[in-house]
């Protein structure tokens, strides 16, 4: 079996590598025997468009029997707690589309793409591998919406304008994309996250990173374990 395992940063995959394999690595891809599977590391780098980008390279360079996506997210809602590990099912491009005045249009809003164009279901992906959905839920890694941007979210307003047009749970700036390609090219898939902050204007000093890197990492280990056995 060989798994790909991405990251948009070196912090995120780091955690992981070394959690999964118990050693350091400075530099990445890097591709290790785990059990009878190969896991392959790979940074996309940040945002929608290098993830998009990479993530076609790796789909038509290499066959993979799964893609992971892990990584950290802020969340809209309060009542998910920093640290939590969440399995997002279902994503969105938040920031594509047109600005008119206070109100936001995606591109399925202004017709520029019709619904249920593959592989969207309505104007969202949706990660239909029940088997793959069906191994999160066992191990207690609640299912969530995202949002996907370009720009995180940092002041009142843009935070007001993303909650008026949507009802996502989190914000990254790499899932959709991820879960477009995978879905296009067939391959199955996960995209893990786990919470640092609440969606806010702009605080680190309200950010929990190192709670949520370890996290990520704990949870990595736990399904890849799950998936090899």
């Amino acid at each position: 079996m060989n798994i790909l395992i991405c990251a948009a940063t070196p912090f995120e995959l780091k955690a992981v590598f070394k959690k999964l394999l118990n050693e350091d690595c400075a530099h990445f891809p890097q591709k290790k025997q785990f059990g009878k599977a190969w896991l392959h590391f790979e940074l996309t780098g940040m945002g929608p468009v290098l993830t998009a980008i990479k993530m076609e390279q790796l789909l038509v360079q290499n066959v993979f029997d799964l893609a992971l996506n892990l990584g950290i997210c802020g969340t809209f809602s309060e009542a998910i707690l920093l640290g939590t590990a969440l399995n997002i099912t279902t994503d969105e491009f938040g920031d594509t589309g047109i600005e008119d005045h206070e109100q936001f249009y995606t591109l399925f809003d202004c017709k520029a793409l019709p619904y249920n164009a593959f592989p969207y279901s309505d104007d969202q992906l949706i990660n239909t591998n029940d088997n793959l959905i069906g191994l999160a839920d066992s191990m207690r890694i609640k299912q969530a919406s995202a949002i996907t941007v370009a720009m995180a979210s940092g002041s009142q307003r843009t935070i007001n304008l993303r909650k008026k047009r949507f009802s996502a749970d989190t914000e990254s700036m790499e899932g959709a994309a991820f879960m477009l390609v995978c879905a296009m090219h067939k391959v199955p898939y996960l995209q893990i996250r786990t919470v640092s902050n609440l969606v806010e204007p702009r605080n680190k000093a309200n950010w929990d990173i190192p709670m949520a890197l370890n996290n990520l990492a704990d949870t990595a280990e736990k399904l890849v374990l799950k998936i090899c056995s």
